[in-house]
Parts: structure tokens; sequence; C-alpha cells
């Protein structure tokens, strides 16, 4: 667990007509990392060259994106629907696992994509695929430009509704705000509600007395406005509003202007017409999706297969792969490959020493650890050489928690919801069981370090005798069972003593980080920076020493 795990080098050398089934069984297997052929090419002296992107490269990407743009398209009108029908409770999206009924899709479509695999060659696959997704396209998106015009249409007769309500509230009609008056000039629109108080004593300040305001005042961020002026302060006014942020309110429908009810009657009209469209939607997303995922695993497939074979070197006949695979896992690929090939192909091994910067690492750590090699990460990927520092992690970074925070009852509190989201909260996912695995360790530690300085919210026996002493104020009754006398020492009336258990720790942790690197140093055995890491260690104990007779204590009294 202190070293990545152990790699070789594989040279899989097979001819062209297998180079398909050893891609499909080296993806099944999962354990291996290819790496590209131009990289070795100094090595073959010419006999193979490396492989182009070909024209099916090309086919997959710009197919894959027009499906995934497409089940993008469809998942989001399934979140629509469940958003506009039955919602999740709290207790739904906390305690339900997720994914059940997703599982149960990809299981179905796994198995038709390996039937369809099994039936049909690759390139009548990727024939088949693109005509019948040229269908479902043509057919989602006719519905989806039919929607988008009723919502538009919709929400323009349902504006118009409103403003024909506000100007009866005004006792004038559409025929007053639209086209053009012998006299005067009417602006009806929008402005921020905030502005509504100055309208008035804009429009006086830049027309005079000679205008005419009414307004309605709305509940959001928006308000109605219709203003009347002569036409010859139109320029005026129309300078005015816009400092406001005034908007002119446009008829959207067509002349002959419709009366109220006829715009109601049109609202229904575009309701029904749109419930219809989601009604086609929802019955054409239950038939094909399936149907689309299982295009889309398919295309995936094909596209996985050709960026592969850009990484292989070529001949005329004989292909060449290069890549990585962990130590225990080289007899299961090169017998994968055997049995694909008929024997008819080459797998050579080499162990890679650990100073070679092309070995790619795998960190590979009992199940309770995974959560600590995303800290690990946090700071940079460990290279092959270096040390694995997540069981180190593991077992210092809560620690170090609770020493920082060390207090009974908040750490009890991390520890339940640590505890809660690895065990009751499954609906928040894997991510979320991790982050508990390590708020639980975090609050365990804060629950030991708050027993041993004595401290439970807060409170602690020398704070409580002190605040009393100072200016009366008494803890509740019911926190007096819980505030004690500390395990080891309160760190309050001991700040040097604290201080100098501060230091210790402090010198601990940078001690062992300055092992860990004379531990590399000594692997790659170079004199100088074996001495260098020694060096420092010796400094910083010898820091640690200088520090402690600076403030008066000895390791003989530390004892006592």
């Amino acid at each position: 667990m202190l070293k990545p795990a152990e790699m070789r080098e594989l040279r899989i050398v097979c001819l062209e007509e297998h180079a398909d089934a050893v891609i499909k069984r080296i993806d099944a297997l999962g354990s291996v990392h290819l790496t590209d052929i131009k990289e070795f090419l100094e090595e073959w002296e010419g006999l193979i060259e490396p492989s182009k992107a070909g024209a099916t490269l090309m086919q997959t990407a710009e197919l894959l994106a027009r499906i995934d743009s497409l089940v993008a398209l469809l998942r989001a009108r399934t979140a629509e629907g469940a958003r506009a029908g039955a919602k999740k409770s709290l207790r739904e999206m906390l305690f339900k696992a997720p994914g059940a009924e997703e599982e149960q899709v990809a299981a179905r479509v796994a198995a038709r994509v390996a039937e369809w695999v099994k039936e049909r060659g690759e390139e009548r696959r990727l024939a088949e695929v693109e005509a019948e997704f040229g269908g479902l396209e043509a057919a989602v998106t006719e519905l989806a430009g039919e929607r988008e015009r009723l919502r538009a249409e919709l929400s323009d007769a349902e504006e118009l509704l409103g403003v024909q309500k506000i100007l009866a509230d005004f006792g004038v009609n559409l025929e007053f705000v639209s086209g053009e008056k012998n006299f005067i000039s009417v602006l009806a629109g929008w402005l921020p509600s905030r502005n509504l108080d100055a309208l008035g004593s804009s429009l006086e300040a830049e027309v005079g007395e000679e205008q005419f305001v009414a307004s309605s005042r709305a509940e959001g961020e928006q308000s109605f406005a219709l203003v009347v002026v002569l036409k010859k302060d139109r320029a005026e006014a129309e300078r005015a509003l816009a400092r406001l942020d005034f908007e002119r309110w446009q008829q959207p429908l067509p002349l002959p202007l419709p009366l109220e009810a006829e715009v109601e009657a049109e609202i229904k009209r575009l309701e029904r017409e749109l419930r219809e469209n989601e009604g086609k939607f929802e019955a054409l997303r239950r038939e094909k999706f399936e149907d689309l995922l299982e295009m889309q695993e398919l295309v995936q497939i094909e596209e996985s297969k050709a960026k592969v074979k850009v990484l292989f070197g070529r001949s005329e006949r004989v292909r060449v792969l290069e890549g990585w695979t962990p130590k225990e896992e080289v007899e299961k690929v090169v017998a994968g490959v055997t049995e694909e090939t008929g024997g008819f192909s080459v797998v050579e091994v080499r162990e890679p020493a650990r100073e070679d910067v092309r070995v790619p690492s795998l960190l590979k750590n009992p199940r309770i650890l995974k959560p600590f090699e995303g800290v690990v990460k946090m700071y940079g990927h460990p290279l092959y050489k270096d040390i694995d520092p997540t069981l180190l992690t593991a077992l210092i970074f809560p620690i170090l928690f609770g020493l920082m925070f060390p207090d009974i009852g908040h750490g009890a509190l991390l520890l339940l919801l640590g505890l809660a989201l690895v065990f009751a909260f499954k609906g928040l996912g894997e991510e979320a069981r991790g982050a508990g695995v390590i708020v639980s360790l975090c609050g365990a530690c804060s629950v030991v370090a708050g027993a041993l300085f004595g401290e439970f919210f807060g409170f602690s026996e020398y704070a409580t005798h002190l605040v009393e002493g100072s200016v009366g104020l008494q803890i509740p009754h019911s926190l007096h069972w819980f505030v004690n006398e500390p395990l080891w020492f309160e760190p309050i009336p001991k700040v040097e003593f604290m201080f100098v258990v501060t230091m210790l720790i402090g010198v601990i942790h940078m001690g062992l980080g300055l092992s860990l690197n004379v531990a590399n140093n000594f692997s790659k055995k170079t004199t100088l920076q074996k001495l260098t890491g020694l060096v420092q260690i010796w400094c910083l104990f010898g820091a640690l020493y200088f520090l402690l007779l600076l403030f008066g204590f000895f390791f003989d009294e530390l004892k006592t």
C-alpha cells in the first residue's frame, strides 16, 4: 500500500484481421493502459509506421455528438416531466438509493448491444445506426421546433392578455396604445419597479406639466406604465424614459386588435396544442429512448476502437500495440490476447525501472482508504517511483483534524453526520459515502481529542470557572454532566505546554514527510540526495531542541 501498483510494459504484435478482437478483449479486461506507438518507433528501425486517423473515426465522432445531443434533449424532457409531475420528497432524495431504474435500462441496453454486435459487422452496424438515427433525429427535431413555437406564441398571448387587463383598469383599450395619433404620443411599456416612483418627476423635468402617467405596480421586479405626452415632446419623453430603463411594449399579435375573450380562447388553443405536443414527445421518448441509448453505446464502441487503432503501429499485415498493466493482471491479458488470436500473436512483457517516468501509476488501496485517495490527488497524483501516501494520509489527516478541533460535542455531531452519509443517505451517491468515511474518522478523532483536553461544545472545567468568576455567568446545569476534568490537560491554563505539544506534533509530521523523501532518495541510489534528506531531518530535530530550550523546557520535565 505504500507504493503504487507494480506495473509491466506490454508489447502486443498480432495480425491485422485480429486487431478488432484484441481491442475488444483489452477493453473487456479494463486493466491495460494503452500508449502511442510513436514513442517507440525508433526501436522498430523502420519496420512499422504509425497509424493515421481514418474516416471511421471522424464519422463516429460526428455521429456520437449528434446522438449525445439528442439523448440530453430527451433526458431533459424526462426531468422536466418529473418536475411537472410528482416531485421527489426529501426523504426519497436522501434515503432512496438512486439508479435502480437506470440500472435496469442499462442492463437491457447492454444485452441488446451484445446481440447486435454479434450479428452484424462493423460497417453494417454504423450504416444501420446512422440510418435509424436520422429518422429519429428528424422526428424529435420537428417536435422540439413545434414545441418552441407554441411556447413563444403562448407567452406572447399571455402577455397580451395581461396588458389588456391592465389597460382596462386604466379605462383604455388596445386601440388607444396602438397606431399614431394626431396630437399626442402614447408610450406603454415595462420598467423596473424601483424606478416607478421617479417616473412622474423625470417626465415633468423634461416636458413640463403637459403629460399624463398611469402605472400598475406589479409584485415582481417589473411594473407597467402608460405615458401620454404631446407629440412635439415625444423625443424628450423618450430620453427621460430611457434613463429609467423603460422598455416599450410592442403588440405581439398582428392587427386587427383582438378582444380579451379572443385572446383567452387563443391561449386555451395553444395550451391544448402544447399538451398534445408534450404527449407526442413523451410517447416517442418511451418508445425510442432505449433504442437511442443502444445506438449511443454502439457508436461509442466503434469510436473507442477507432481511437485505439490510431495508437497502433502497422505494417502490411501486422499491427503492434504498446501499453501498461498491473503485474497481477499480466497472465489474464496474455491469455486473453492468445485466445482472441488463436495463438497467432506475440506478447512481450518487460519490467520497467521505478525511475521510468513513462510508467503510469495506479493506486491500489483497501476500500476504506479509497476516499483518502481523493485527498492525496488534491496535491498531485503520486509518480510511479514515489511512495503512495494514502495510508499515512488516512491516519494523519483525521488525527490532525481532531487536534485542531478538540471538542466532544462538535466531534460527535460530525461522527453522526459521517455515519449518516455512509449508511443512511444512500440517495446522495457514492461520492457522498466516501466523504462520509472521512467525516466519520475526523469526528471520532475530534471526540477523542475533546476528551483529552476536556472540552464539550466550547465549555471546559477551567473556562467555566473563569467565566463564572469574571462576569458571574454560569453554564446550564444540564451541561455539568458533560464538562469534566480532562483526561490529559486543559490547554487554556497551560498555554506554554500546549505550544510545546503543538511543536512536537508538527515536527513529527514534518519528520515523517522528510523520512519518506529520504526513502524515495535511497531508491534512486544517489549519495548526495540521501545525505541531503538526512541533514534536513537532523536540522529539523535540532531546531526543535533549540525551541524547547528557549521556552525553558527540558526533556526530563516533559516526562513529568
